[in-house]
C-alpha cells in the first residue's frame, strides 16, 4: 500500500521544504497524537538527503523517545547513536590493542603508543577538556555524535521530544548552544523535531527552555475532522465506498482520529490489499477494532483501567445495564461510576442517562464481554450471580443462567423447586425457567 501525504501533511511538508530551500535549519512539528508527525518527519528526513546530498551516502540518525525513556538517563540518545558508531567502537578496539601490544615492546613501546594516539585520537587535548567538563556517559555520546558527523550525517531527527529524559534534554540543550566548541559539525545539518501535545511529559520546563533557545520553524498540525478521516481512509482503500457510516464514527470516536493507529489496526485484517466492508468489521474474527480499543483504552492511562473493570461487568449484563447494577457488582460506588461511565461516554464507548447506559455499539460490548470472559470467566459469573440475587430475587430464570456458568447444581435445583412453587400459587402453570 502506497504511502501518501493528505491534505494537511502536503501543506506542512510544502512549507518545510521550503524553508529548508531558504536556509532554515531547525524545524518542530507538533500536534496531537495520530496526525501524521512521525510520518512526515521520515518524510523530511528522505527529501533532505535526496534532495541535497544525493549520491554521497548522506545519512539521517534519529532520536527515538517512547513512554519509558523519562526514567531511564540519555537512552535516547545513546540508543540512537548505537547504531551509527561501528567505526567508533573499532577505533576504541584498535586502540586498546595497540596499549596492550606495547606493553611487550620494552624498547620502543612508549614511543609506538604516542605514535598510535596520535593517529587514532587527533583530538586528545580536546577530549582531556572534555573529561574535565562532562560525565564519562556524556563524553561518551558527544565522542559517537562527533563521528556521526564524520559519517556524513547530515539530517538529525528528535522523535517524541515530550517523553525524553531530564539529563537527555539538558545535555542537548548545553550541546546546541555550544556546537561551535564541541560540535562543529552541527552547523552543516538539519535538525527536525516533533513534539506530541495531548500527551503529558514530565519534563515541560526543560522541553520549553530548549525549543525556546532555537531558531525554530514551528509548524502546528490540527486534528483531523471526521470529514478528513474518512477522506484518508477511502483514499488509500482501506474502506470500500459504500462503508457503514454508523460503524465508521465508531472507528473515527474509537481511535480519537488517530488516523496512523487505525491504518495500521485495519491493515491487519485486509487480505491480498483488498478494501473492508462494514459486515467484514463486524465479524468477530477481526482483531483490528480490538486493537483500536485496546489503544484507546491505553492512551487513558489509569482512567482507561478503570473504564475496562466496570464495563467488563457491564457486557456481561446486556447490551444496556443501569448504575444500582453495577453498584452491586463492581467495586466502585456510585459517585465513582458516575465519573468513570461518563468518561467513557466521552470517548463514545456508551452512551448513559441518569440511571442507566448502553453501549455504543454491539462490537463494543462483545470486546468487553470477552475480555471479562477470557481474564475469569468463573468469577464474573458468580459476581453476576450474587448481582441478581441481590436486586431481583424471583428472576429464577436469569438466576439460573449465570450459576449454569459456574456449575452450582444445587443451587439451580433449589431456584428451580422456588419456580415451580411460584408457578403454582399463581396459577399460571408456566415457568420462568427455560
Amino acid at each position: 500500500m502506497e504511502a501518501i501525504l493528505f491534505a494537511q501533511q502536503q501543506a506542512i511538508f510544502d512549507q518545510a521544504t521550503a524553508a529548508i530551500r531558504e536556509g532554515q535549519r531547525y524545524i518542530l512539528l507538533s500536534g496531537a497524537s495520530g496526525c501524521g508527525k512521525t510520518f512526515l518527519s521520515n518524510r523530511l528526513c528522505t527529501w533532505i538527503t535526496e534532495e541535497f546530498h544525493a549520491g554521497t551516502g548522506a545519512k539521517s540518525i534519529r532520536f527515538l523517545g517512547d513512554n519509558r525513556c523519562s526514567q531511564r538517563e540519555y537512552y535516547p540518545l545513546l540508543s540512537g547513536l548505537n547504531s551509527l558508531n561501528e567505526h567508533y567502537e573499532i577505533t576504541k578496539a584498535v586502540k586498546t590493542g595497540i596499549a596492550k601490544t606495547t606493553s611487550f615492546s620494552p624498547l620502543g613501546g612508549s614511543f609506538f603508543e604516542f605514535v598510535a594516539e596520535a593517529i587514532l585520537n587527533r583530538n586528545g587535548s580536546a577530549n582531556h577538556k572534555l573529561n574535565q567538563v562532562f560525565s564519562e556517559t556524556e563524553v561518551d555520546i558527544i565522542l559517537k555524535l562527533r563521528n556521526a558527523l564524520r559519517q556524513n550525517v547530515k539530517v538529525i531527527y528528535i522523535d517524541n521530544l515530550h517523553w525524553w529524559d531530564v539529563k537527555s534534554i539538558e545535555f542537548l540543550y548545553l550541546l546546541f548552544q555550544n556546537k561551535d566548541e564541541f560540535l562543529l559539525g552541527l552547523n552543516d545539518v538539519i535538525i527536525i523535531l516533533n513534539v506530541t501535545t495531548n500527551q503529558t511529559s514530565q519534563c515541560g520546563e526543560q522541553i520549553t527552555a530548549f525549543l525556546e533557545s532555537l531558531p525554530l520553524l514551528r509548524l502546528a498540525f490540527t486534528p483531523f475532522q471526521y470529514g478528513e478521516y474518512c477522506r484518508a481512509l477511502k483514499e488509500i482503500r482501506l474502506i470500500k465506498p459504500e462503508f457503514d457510516p454508523k460503524i465508521l464514527k465508531l472507528l473515527f470516536a474509537i481511535s480519537e482520529g488517530h488516523l496512523e493507529v487505525t491504518i495500521k489496526a485495519l491493515a491487519l485484517q485486509i487480505p491480498f490489499e483488498e478494501a473492508l466492508d462494514s459486515e467484514a468489521l463486524t465479524t468477530q474474527e477481526g482483531q483490528y477494532i480490538r486493537l483500536l480499543l485496546e489503544h484507546r483504552l491505553s492512551a487513558l492511562g489509569a482512567t482507561g483501567q478503570q473504564i475496562d473493570d466496570v464495563l467488563k461487568f457491564g457486557a456481561l449484563l446486556g447490551l444496556s445495564f443501569t448504575f444500582l447494577e453495577l453498584e452491586y457488582i463492581t467495586k466502585f460506588r456510585q459517585a465513582e461510576l458516575r465519573s468513570i461511565i461518563k468518561r467513557a461516554n466521552s470517548v463514545s464507548l456508551v452512551e448513559s442517562s441518569q440511571t442507566d447506559c448502553q453501549f455504543s455499539h454491539e462490537i463494543i460490548r462483545e470486546f468487553f464481554r470477552q475480555k471479562a470472559l477470557e481474564q475469569s470467566e468463573g468469577f464474573y459469573y458468580d459476581r453476576l450471580v450474587q448481582c441478581y440475587q441481590a436486586l431481583y430475587p424471583t428472576e429464577y430464570g436469569l438466576r439460573i443462567h449465570y450459576l449454569l456458568h459456574i456449575g452450582n447444581v444445587a443451587e439451580i435445583e433449589k431456584l428451580y423447586c422456588l419456580d415451580q412453587v411460584r408457578q403454582m400459587e399463581s396459577g399460571t402453570g408456566s415457568s420462568t425457567v427455560g
